[in-house]
């Protein structure tokens, strides 16, 4: 009699809360805003001229001059790089420059000139790029240093 009298039990128990057996859910959303891409181009690129090789550094600064350090004499076309991003008109985007170093004896720390952060307000913006370029041992000759210019919406 113990036996069956355990049984009811157990069988009343679970009637009595059906909720604890069955499984609930609910639907989510994914979201998403679809913009055009970004295309992003070279107007111009940064020229330090002419610079005297010994161990040094020369900084182009925002206005474009060029400023030696450690027995540095910087000379000759001072252009700093100009690029311009299309996207769409009213979104932010957010600029990052950064080296891209592959030359021995040489080294270039890019520099964005300005806010890293722009508003495309028409569609377009255009942004120029300057930097420190380190000589340590580097041999004479012409060179073109690479380093990447990212832009992406916000």
């Amino acid at each position: 009699m113990n036996k069956s009298l355990l049984l009811t039990v157990e069988v009343l128990v679970g009637l009595s809360f059906p909720s604890l057996a069955l499984a609930a859910s609910i639907s989510g959303s994914a979201n998403v805003n679809l913009v055009n891409p970004l295309t992003i181009s070279e107007a111009t690129q940064l020229t330090f001229g002419s610079i005297t090789n010994l161990n040094g550094s020369c900084e182009m600064l925002d206005d474009g001059s060029l400023v030696g350090t450690g027995g540095q004499t910087c000379s000759g076309a001072q252009i700093p790089a100009e690029f311009t991003v299309l996207g769409d008109i009213g979104y932010s985007v957010d600029i990052v420059v950064q080296a891209n170093n592959s030359e021995p004896g040489l080294s270039f720390l890019p520099k964005l000139v300005g806010t890293e952060t722009k508003t495309l307000s028409d569609g377009s913006i255009s942004f120029q790029v300057v930097g420190t370029l380190n000589i340590s041992n580097a041999f004479e000759g012409t060179y073109a240093i690479p380093y990447i210019v990212t832009v992406n919406y916000q």
